[in-house]
């Protein structure tokens, strides 16, 4: 499985045609048609990917805690959740409008 759309970072542009549409762009330009459908594919699926993401937080901070309870705070798993943690907030974070 692969994904067909833009690779790279994109950027959020305004159409300067006064639409109010937002165009995708990375740097290596604007996409293909090809790409532009993958994307839009997409990003219709980002409710439940975002929704996804939230549920894995809450399960993660959940087991964080069960780690802190049978005395492994400190331990190497500990510190991989720590990390999964911070990863996933700032995913959640990006997608809801923060950097």
């Amino acid at each position: 499985m692969e994904f067909k759309g833009t690779k790279g970072k994109w950027e959020a542009l305004l159409d300067q045609d006064f639409t109010g549409a937002y165009h995708v762009k990375t740097e290596n330009g604007y996409p293909t048609d090809s790409e532009d459908i993958a994307n839009a594919k997409l990003i219709a699926s980002a409710p439940e990917l975002l929704e996804e993401h939230i549920m894995d937080l809450k399960h993660l901070l959940s087991w964080k805690d069960s780690l802190i309870k049978n005395g492994m705070e400190g331990s190497d798993m500990f510190y991989e959740f720590i990390d999964m943690i911070d990863a996933k907030r700032a995913v959640i974070k990006k997608a809801l409008g923060g950097e």
